[in-house]
């Protein structure tokens, strides 16, 4: 769980999303997402793990590829 937003993957590798998404955290910009729905950027990968930051999202995917979403700090 980020600071307003969730992740989490299912046992065949998708990735769901839900929660604030105003620096792109779930993937998107816009409205908050209300449910958890799945991340459809990121459907022809198979997810192995994720993790949230208080306004970012990291998702690992089985082939050892990281992609970042939300806010980018420096």
């Amino acid at each position: 769980c980020g600071e307003a937003h969730s992740a989490a993957t299912d046992a065949l590798g998708s990735m769901y999303v839900w929660g604030r998404t105003k620096e792109g955290q779930c993937g998107v910009l816009g409205e908050a997402i209300d449910k958890p729905t799945q991340l459809v950027a990121l459907k022809h990968e198979h997810i192995k793990a994720v993790a949230c930051a208080s306004d970012m999202t990291f998702a690992i995917t089985a082939s050892g590829a990281l992609y970042q979403m939300g806010a980018v700090h420096t």
